[in-house]
């Protein structure tokens, strides 16, 4: 009488994959078919739970680090508008548009002058082309065409501007 045993392999043919081969041998063929089935419907589920559970693990290690990475994202933000608002410094985008605004604003406040001048010397210049009237205190003197010309104090406001900009 000779006496068969059976025999039980399990094996994972390679270190880099995520397979296992099972071989069992035994002189019931019934058996030897059900015994790495019920290996198989016993590992799968309790490899997959480790797997998610690891997955999981993975998780909440992200968020921490994410909540970390966020609290120290919003406080160097916070440093840096801080230093910003300490140095009066801007966005140089904003602080470029809003100088050639200014730029803008000056250059048209000076071609305003310009021709405010230019007027003002053809006016002198006729004055100065005329006789003087023959009565100091005539009603037809040339010197009141000076009237109709800016105010004073638009010409004071105007030249401070240029000159605050200079």
């Amino acid at each position: 009488m000779t006496m068969r045993t059976s025999t039980l392999v399990i094996a994972r043919p390679d270190k880099n994959a995520n397979v296992l081969t099972a071989k069992y041998t035994s002189p019931d063929s019934v058996l030897a078919r059900d015994v790495p089935n019920v290996l198989a419907a016993l590992f799968i589920p309790s490899r997959q739970r480790a797997m998610q559970t690891q997955a999981q693990n993975a998780v909440h290690v992200l968020r921490g680090q994410l909540d970390t990475t966020a609290r120290h994202l919003r406080a160097a933000e916070a440093a840096l508008q801080s230093f910003r608002e300490r140095e009066q410094f801007y966005e140089p985008s904003t602080q470029g548009a809003s100088e050639a605004g200014y730029v803008v604003k000056l250059a048209a406040q000076r071609n305003t002058l310009d021709a405010e001048r230019s007027a003002l010397a053809k006016v002198m210049a006729g004055i100065h082309a005329e006789q003087a009237p023959p009565h100091p205190h005539s009603a037809s003197s040339p010197y009141r065409r000076l009237l109709g010309f800016p105010p004073r104090h638009h010409v004071r406001r105007s030249r401070h501007d240029l000159q605050s900009a200079a």
